[in-house]
């Protein structure tokens, strides 16, 4: 549903309908008929609606940096419920670099409220207004309405002022509230070239775009360092570009979504070009084999890699010691920086510093602490190269367009006897030569100037394996039944729990695991193997036994591993299902009838399969002789499905809830 779009200079103007016009709506005229509407169509159990969204991004000439981009806002949402109030709390984003930073004007905020037939106004104090900081490049604007009730409507409009003209804002025309208007228009010079992405399953009413001659005055600086600027005035073919969508439904996260802005409805832009008046062209976007040989120069990246530094050499002799093996030399480096580095930030593929410093702090983001990987690794003999990714988290990047914004996260590609590994040493937990599933988002670019190839980073690469094995036998003495559970739990699985013990005690796991039974146990010899191998996936085990005290038994041979409810819960999805990795689990349980009872009904058998051979659910259940066998497994050959396979999955996941909530019937034999 991803549309990439260049702007085409000197195109046909063409324009909308009648019926495509925006609302009329004027900042605070509102009248008590605005109030009349208690449920929307568009979503009749919507807890707010956008009335109006605007946005208009216009370039200015300045006489300190040539333009300036200003961007002009309106908003008007109607509350319904108290539970929507959170829509009222606005976070505007500005930017800055080291010489220039965007400035907000000319705000106004109103809650607007009815009393009897009168509209009561209540305006933003701007003592409300605070900034936070976000990075240092970011701080954020934020401000709640005043007044908040249920049924009020809220209105704000701002122009946002940015001397950075190499930057389009994105618009965002979908939330998790549905709007009933949302609207941007672009004006841009044919002295900026941009690249646009569309995205989204929602169609625009509008998407027109189309060339006229604007007048601007301004300053151009000089092409070189120290060549002395000029004053232009004069008219510059200016691309107008417009975008509408209206009744736009809310769009609400589900489970296996890697992130909603994947499949959130946007308009996007990266800069491709620039080319000033007696100037040569300069272009941004390239190919991926300019884009590295830039990212390689460049000091927050890949500059240090390039050049020879004693300190490295020494720094990973130390930490081989007298290891001559490749691989054993290459771990000891990973292990000594992964336990001595702590990562300060998870969302980064370049550095703010130097890695002299990282190292003397002993702390970084994640690109700061696997370009110090990768150095090491170069100082002391191998092939390493940055990797650049997307997480999941922070959606998809384009495949083929280098929009460097769309990364977020840097790794390491090691070379061993012609084996590639993938390494990043910013997680404590995680072992050698692996990966969180955060970073398997279909794929990375390898950062080398020579051959900058895709990574293939697809779940359906990863897989995750569990086996539990579970054992019930009647006890020698005494009564109830005793039980050993045994448990080799998915490598993703086994980091999850590796991270939560940084918090918690190994008696908490094991007393949630107690909770989970539903029925009364005594537990011992709780057991975690592997704790400490980070490569290595956990073995989970532990013995527990239960009394026997009804004369009708409701018992659930799937115990604690039974899928409780359907993760799919919504009737239709417009996009795809996300599993962060293919899934092989397989149950084994045997257990004997208890002492004094019979089996009177049992669960029956069952296979099924998903479009063939994508899935298949197996629950496999016996009698035999004295004892009850069950196998039930459980395989997702493929992470990702379309949004066309959506009911059928649900489907396949609400039978696999069924079926594993079914239950054995023992019955007391009467004597």
């Amino acid at each position: 549903m991803k549309k990439l779009t260049a702007f085409i200079l000197f195109s046909t103007m063409y324009f909308v309908h009648a019926q495509n016009v925006r609302p009329n709506i004027k900042f605070g005229d509102i009248s008590p008929a605005d109030f009349e509407t208690k449920v929307y169509s568009i979503d009749s159990n919507a807890q707010a609606v956008v009335l109006f969204d605007y946005g208009n991004a216009k370039y200015e000439g300045n006489n300190s940096g040539f333009f300036s981009v200003i961007y002009t806002y309106h908003k008007r949402i109607r509350i319904l419920n108290k539970n929507a109030f959170d829509i009222a709390t606005i976070e505007i984003p500005l930017y800055k670099d080291y010489q220039n930073e965007e400035r907000i004007e000319k705000l106004q905020a109103v809650t607007y409220t009815l009393q009897g037939d009168k509209v009561v106004t209540t305006k933003l104090d701007k003592g409300s207004l605070f900034k936070d900081k976000a990075n240092k490049f970011q701080t954020i604007q934020k401000f709640t309405f005043p007044n908040l009730q249920e049924g009020c409507i809220i209105e704000c409009s701002y122009t946002v002022s940015s001397p950075t003209p190499s930057s389009l804002r994105t618009w965002y025309f979908q939330s998790g509230h549905p709007s009933l208007w949302s609207e941007y228009n672009v004006h841009i010079p044919s002295w900026y070239g941009f690249v646009s992405a569309k995205q989204g399953y929602h169609k625009f009413l509008v998407d027109s775009s189309g060339v006229s001659s604007e007048h601007y005055s301004l300053f151009v600086p000089g092409e070189e360092a120290m060549e002395r600027g000029s004053v232009y005035s004069g008219n510059i073919p200016t691309t107008h570009s417009k975008w509408v969508m209206k009744e736009v439904p809310a769009i609400k996260n589900e489970a296996f979504t890697t992130t909603l802005s994947n499949h959130v409805a946007k308009v996007s832009f990266q800069l491709s070009s620039i080319r000033y008046p007696g100037g040569d062209e300069k272009r941004f976007d390239g190919n991926w084999y300019k884009v590295s040989k830039d990212l390689m120069a460049r000091a927050d990246f890949g500059a240090e890699l390039l050049k020879e530094a004693d300190w490295l050499v020494t720094e990973a002799q130390k930490m081989v010691g007298g290891e001559t093996d490749a691989y054993a030399k290459a771990k000891k480096i990973f292990i000594a920086v992964r336990d001595n580095f702590t990562c300060t930030d998870y969302d980064d593929y370049s550095m703010n510093g130097t890695l002299k410093k990282v190292f003397q702090a002993k702390k970084g983001n994640v690109a700061e602490i696997n370009l110090l990987l990768i150095a090491l690794y170069k100082a002391a003999g191998y092939t390493a190269h940055p990797i650049i990714l997307s997480t999941r988290e922070n959606g998809k990047a384009p495949v083929g367009y280098p929009m460097l914004n769309k990364f977020n996260y840097t790794i390491c590609s090691l070379e061993i006897d012609n084996e590639k590994l993938l390494i990043d040493a910013a997680h404590k937990k995680l072992g050698f030569a692996k990966l969180p599933s955060e970073c398997y988002n279909d794929f990375g670019r390898l950062i080398d100037i020579q051959s900058p190839v895709l990574v293939n980073l697809s779940p359906d690469s990863l897989l995750e394996a569990k086996l539990t094995n579970v054992f019930i036998i009647n006890p020698e003495e005494g009564g109830g039944m005793i039980a050993s559970f045994k448990s080799n739990l998915g490598y993703n699985e086994s980091m999850n729990l590796r991270e939560r013990l940084e918090k918690e005690k190994k008696e908490d796991v094991f007393n949630e695991i107690k909770k989970s039974f539903g029925f009364e146990i005594t537990m011992s010899n709780t057991v975690l193997d592997s704790l400490d191998v980070l490569e290595k996936p956990i073995e989970l085990k532990y013995d527990f036994k239960f009394p026997l005290e009804e004369d009708i038994l409701y018992f659930n041979p799937m115990l604690t591993e039974a899928y409780k409810s359907n993760p799919f819960k919504a009737l239709k999805r417009l996009y795809p299902v996300e599993m962060p990795f293919k899934t092989n689990e397989v149950y084994i349980f045997q257990m004997e009838i208890p002492e004094g009872y019979a089996v009177d009904e049992m669960p029956k058998g069952a296979r099924i399969k998903f479009n063939e051979t994508e899935g298949m659910f197996e629950y496999l259940i016996a009698k035999k002789g004295n004892s009850i066998q069950l196998r039930c497994t459980l395989k997702m050959n493929k992470a990702n499905f379309n949004s066309e396979d959506y009911e059928t999955l649900r489907d396949f996941y609400g039978f696999i809830v069924q079926k594993q909530s079914e239950q054995i019937v023992f019955k007391k034999i009467k004597k």
